[in-house]
């Protein structure tokens, strides 16, 4: 799906982070803030579908990504977790254990960071082609 050149697509206020792969546009958005409890609501949106990918109540940001997969940060231990574009689901790397995920996004090759802080401080990085 491509956009005609005066088509504006109107965001909402709470985006923190925009990506596109020439054919997509993703966002990472705060949909809702409980501050009596402390917590929020993140949504992982496909904008030019108008569709919600994934709603979470883990703290997420910096979407990144390729032509393949999109990519974000956690700030949970979490089990690493990728969305397959072109698959249009979500792959979790169950194999490895939860920690706190940062990626490294190249179009060829890229680089997940695994930290993890609950005994000693380690991190462990894995090749994601």
């Amino acid at each position: 799906e491509s956009f005609e050149q005066d088509e504006t697509i109107k965001l909402s206020r709470g985006i923190n982070g925009v990506f596109s792969n020439n054919k997509t546009l993703f966002s990472i958005e705060n949909k809702f803030t409980d501050h009596k409890e402390k917590t929020t609501l993140s949504n992982l949106n496909n904008i030019t579908a108008n569709e919600e990918l994934l709603t979470t109540t883990t703290a997420i940001d910096q979407i990144q990504g390729n032509d393949k997969f999109i990519t974000w940060r956690n700030f949970t231990m979490e089990k690493p977790i990728l969305y397959l574009i072109d698959e249009d689901q979500f792959l979790m790397l169950n194999d490895l254990p939860p920690s706190y995920n940062t990626y490294i996004i190249g179009d060829e090759i890229s680089v997940l960071i695994c930290t993890n802080d609950n005994d000693i401080y380690t991190r462990e990085y894995y090749i994601l082609k």
